[in-house]
């Protein structure tokens, strides 16, 4: 009995030891984790805060010395000055409207209309997830080099800019539609029944009951475009189109065209932080929702 006690208690012990060292193992995970993440952030904000000598010496890496807000200041009213800020914004907020739009369509045509083949359908739009975005950039250029939308030459327009932003944003569709499919299974049925019985079309029905009823997936949605188009430069020069016309916060920073980029990085990330405080709680309890109502 002596002998068996002294067997429990040492392995107890060595239970202990082993729990011990898996949470000092968890501590420096999370903790290398927090580095790798936010390193990256405080040396934009460092290099940012740098006069024109510290950012040119290389040996002044981390610690400046001399902090200055002057070229941020500088940059910031240069990208008021070229309408940056404003063409950003507006590229981003009527490609997230109609992405959120045609999305939801889509994602309810999926979860309510029952139609021969829509099961198929509906996985080989998730199927068109494996194309590589590099496809439809040279898809797109041959295309419309060739064949002008609608009689209008969008190469080298304005125009394209919208054109091909939606056309790059459409790579994400399928997740997005997704995304309202799985909430549009969380209605109950009977909402719809009860639209139908009392006249309403299907398109009624979508506008007027459906809708209201996934505001988290517009939200999500919409904030999920909104961040992958303001940071996208990749679609917006697809074509070729002279940027200097149509200034954008993402292009500035890819076409390096500033001597210190990371201050131009730090005014780009400053709005969407600003964003996600606002609307993390919303952005999270769409996530939730999506996930716990994951039926296929």
């Amino acid at each position: 009995m002596k002998v068996s006690n002294a067997v429990l208690i040492k392995e107890n012990l060595k239970l202990k030891k082993l729990l011990k060292i898996g949470k000092i193992l968890r501590a420096f995970l999370l903790i290398g984790t927090v580095f790798v993440i936010i390193m990256p952030f405080v040396k934009i904000l460092v290099d940012a805060l740098k006069s024109s000598s510290d950012y040119s010496n290389p040996l002044v890496y981390w610690i400046p010395e001399d902090l200055t807000f002057r070229r941020i200041r500088s940059i910031y009213y240069q990208l008021l000055r070229e309408n940056a800020y404003y063409n950003s914004f507006l590229l981003s907020m009527v490609t997230s409207f109609i992405q959120v739009i045609m999305c939801a369509i889509y994602g309810y045509a999926f979860s309510k209309l029952k139609f021969k083949g829509s099961n198929l359908l509906f996985w080989l739009v998730m199927l068109s997830l494996i194309v590589p975005r590099e496809t439809l950039k040279v898809s797109s250029t041959l295309f419309f080099n060739f064949y002008p939308f609608f009689g209008v030459n969008v190469t080298n327009s304005l125009f394209s800019i919208y054109l091909k932003t939606l056309l790059g944003m459409g790579i994400y569709s399928p997740i997005f539609i997704y995304v309202f499919r799985q909430y549009f299974k969380g209605i109950p049925t009977e909402l719809e029944e009860q639209a139908q019985l009392d006249g309403a079309g299907v398109m009624q029905t979508f506008w007027r009951v459906m809708l209201p009823n996934v505001k988290g997936a517009v939200m999500t949605v919409g904030i999920f475009t909104f961040v992958l188009t303001y940071n996208d430069s990749y679609y917006p020069m697809m074509f070729n189109f002279d940027m200097q016309n149509f200034e954008l916060l993402s292009t500035k920073l890819a076409t390096g065209r500033y001597s210190n980029v990371n201050a131009v990085a730090l005014l780009i990330i400053i709005p969407l932080l600003v964003l996600y405080i606002i609307t993390q709680n919303i952005f999270i309890r769409g996530i939730e929702n999506t996930v716990s109502n994951n039926q296929y």
